[in-house]
C-alpha cells in the first residue's frame, strides 16, 4: 500500500477498524452462537487478536476499547 495510498488518511484507518470489528463479532458468533451474553463473554477473553488490519486487540470485562 505504501506509495499508493495516503497512510495518514484517517478514513483508511476508520474502514480498517470497521473491518476488524465485523470479523471479531463474526468470530465470536462462530464460537458461541448469536446470544448477546455469549458474544460479550467471548469478546472479554480476546487477547492479542492479531488478525486485524488496524492493530492487535485485547479485551477484558473492564476494558472494551481493544
Amino acid at each position: 500500500m505504501k506509495g499508493r495510498i495516503d497512510l495518514s488518511d484517517v478514513a483508511l484507518w476508520t474502514v480498517a477498524w470497521g473491518y476488524d470489528a465485523v470479523h471479531l463479532i463474526a468470530e465470536a458468533v462462530e464460537h458461541n452462537g448469536y446470544k448477546k451474553q455469549a458474544i460479550i463473554d467471548y469478546l472479554n477473553t480476546v487477547t492479542n487478536y492479531q488478525a486485524g488490519l488496524f492493530g492487535h486487540y485485547t479485551f477484558t470485562p473492564r476494558q472494551h476499547n481493544g
